[in-house]
């Protein structure tokens, strides 16, 4: 920068000491650029940095297809976002977006190249298929088959009821309410992360009525 005077015939001047960079606003996504695996139902950290000029908060989007279409996945401040990838996302063809909304054209930035999601299955009820039948007042041992990287402890649900949380083993024995259910979801789920979970779709078939007394002879 020069600045001069020019005062009653004075003409005085001083410039900056050295130069200085004036930089547009900019957004730099550190990760994921490309190349990285992840999986399901954990947690995809996302870094990037900001220069001066960049909006308090920005638009982080997800495309699993290459960038052909993409979906919102937060509108935050700050730069990082830590994002639960959802149940089932399953693609080696996935980029991230981060976006300034005041002028997304200029201010982005993306995954240099694609990355990889794959889809797990955290939990296998193994016992039951869906359209099986549970016979009601009847015990009934349900059993699953899980994969690491669980906490240990699971949920067992039917419906949007509990039937037992917090069981440490990967089998329990239920004894349905005597009530029909044409179909009827039974849910096991990982206690510390309810998206790594499975489910059936079962009959509930109820005891039906029987005479006790008196039935004849007496």
């Amino acid at each position: 920068i020069r600045i001069t005077e020019n005062n009653g015939g004075l003409n005085r001047s001083d410039v900056s000491d050295s130069v200085f960079r004036i930089r547009k606003p900019e957004i730099v996504l550190l990760t994921p650029l490309g190349g990285e695996s992840f999986k399901d139902c954990e947690h995809l950290y996302i870094d990037w940095t900001e220069t001066q000029g960049v909006s308090s908060n920005v638009y982080v989007y997800f495309s699993s297809n290459n960038g052909a279409s993409w979906s919102l996945i937060a509108n935050t401040s700050g730069t990082s976002f830590s994002w639960s990838v959802p149940k089932g996302t399953n693609s080696n063809n996935c980029l991230i977006r981060i976006y300034d909304p005041s002028n997304p054209a200029t201010i982005n930035d993306t995954s240099n190249s694609v990355f990889t999601i794959n889809s797990i299955n955290w939990v296998d009820i193994t016992n039951f298929n869906n359209g099986d039948t549970i016979f009601a007042t009847v015990p009934t041992l349900i059993d699953w088959d899980t994969i690491s990287n669980n906490s240990g402890r699971w949920n067992l649900k039917e419906g949007v009821n509990t039937i037992d949380n917090n069981i440490y083993s990967t089998s329990y024995t239920w004894t349905s309410p005597n009530v029909y259910y044409a179909s009827r979801r039974i849910t096991v789920e990982d206690y510390g992360n309810a998206c790594k979970s499975d489910f059936v779709d079962v009959v509930i078939y109820p005891i039906p009525p029987r005479v006790v007394a008196p039935n004849g002879g007496e």
